[in-house]
């Protein structure tokens, strides 16, 4: 299994492989996420819908969290 946002195939596989499929299309999924580069990016990967939560999460202190989730 990959991380995000490299699962993206993996995720919409897994809603159209469901008996009966849960999705005919990726647009039908969104991602509610508080990282740019791996939450947002991973919808946009997917063909999916967006949702970022800017406010109302906490920050880590690593230099990926930094750039991923401006404060």
């Amino acid at each position: 299994m990959f991380k995000k946002p490299g699962c993206y195939k993996e995720i919409v596989r897994y809603f159209l492989d469901q008996n009966p499929p849960k999705i005919s299309h990726p647009s039908q999924i969104a991602v509610v996420g508080d990282r740019l580069f791996m939450d947002i990016m991973l919808a946009n990967l997917m063909g999916s819908w967006a949702i970022w939560l800017q406010t109302g999460i906490q920050q880590g202190n690593d230099p990926v969290s930094k750039l991923s989730c401006p404060a």
